[in-house]
């Protein structure tokens, strides 16, 4: 539950970023845009097909703005996946950062897609159940 509300934060900075991004730069239909981009933040490699497809429509009026999309919409999409989004799922999951990523990687090696979205619950279910065992064996020594 925990990792889906910590989605859903991450999608909204995305969403929040992105459109004050692009009012800045004054991309047509910016807030759309970044509406857009904030949905699809929810879906594993939505943030940059998103990007992408917006970049590709804005090229129909200006390729020059698109670029500007185009780069505005990377830089913020790998500064929150790469930088806040360890952190935050971390403090929402109680995990470390750094096992977020391991359990991402390992997550994806082993089954791809699924695993990416499956990764961090199982990691925050299986430290829950490892801290239990601890508990139980501390209580018996004491």
């Amino acid at each position: 539950q925990n990792y889906f509300i910590g989605q859903a934060t991450l999608a909204a900075l995305t969403g929040a970023l992105v459109i004050l991004a692009f009012l800045i730069l004054g991309v047509p239909f910016g807030v759309l845009f970044g509406v857009g981009i904030g949905l699809m933040a929810l879906i594993p490699f939505g943030t940059s097909l998103g990007i992408f497809g917006i970049s590709a429509l804005v090229a129909l009026q200006s390729i020059w703005i698109a670029l500007k999309v185009l780069l505005v919409g990377i830089v913020i999409d790998q500064s929150i996946q790469n930088g806040r989004a360890p952190r935050l799922l971390g403090r929402f999951t109680g995990l470390n950062p750094v096992w977020v990523l391991v359990s991402l990687l390992v997550g994806v090696r082993l089954a791809g897609v699924l695993g990416l979205l499956v990764a961090v619950p199982i990691a925050g279910v299986a430290r829950s159940t490892l801290e239990g065992f601890n508990r139980d064996r501390q209580s018996k020594l004491s």
